[in-house]
């Protein structure tokens, strides 16, 4: 099974209210304007990374928007957590958070994405959440995030 950040449910529906313990993510941030090609281009980088590196892949990418333009895409490092920036990768430490959560199937694009986000809380922080292989077809596991608290 691969690992995950650990959470738990606090309200369950349609959008679930989940609270996560703090964690830490690889991440890299893509100055490019489409979700699309910067969930690419992030991916990238950070699956080299992991190979490089010997860490195993986790679950989900997380994709937001990058606090100076573009997009952070983020693995999550669990017990491979470091200090330290490398190749441009550097760790993203999120407190612990209350997430309202919708979780959706197929592919996440720019086009999902936008009418994923219309069930949270208007004005949230969000993000985006892959747990499958690129090369998975069906039965895909996405979720949208909307931070209650961060």
């Amino acid at each position: 099974m691969v690992e995950v950040p650990p959470y738990t449910v606090l309200a369950s529906g349609d959008i679930e209210l989940r609270q996560y313990a703090p964690s830490a993510w690889f991440c890299v941030n893509v100055p490019l304007v489409t979700y699309d090609a910067a969930v690419r281009r992030g991916f990238e980088l950070l699956f080299r990374f992991l190979q490089q590196n010997d860490f195993d892949m986790k679950a989900p990418v997380l994709v937001m928007p990058g606090r100076h333009g573009g997009f952070d895409v983020m693995f999550y490092a669990g017990s491979d957590a470091a200090s330290d920036e490398t190749a441009g990768v550097h760790m993203r430490r999120l407190p612990k958070v209350l997430v309202y959560v919708k979780s959706f199937g197929g592919f996440t694009t720019n086009k999902t994405l936008l009418s994923q986000l219309r069930h949270l809380p208007n004005g949230a922080l969000w993000a985006s959440a892959s747990y499958n292989s690129p090369f998975r077809l069906v039965g895909r596991h996405n979720e949208v995030w909307g931070f209650k608290d961060i």
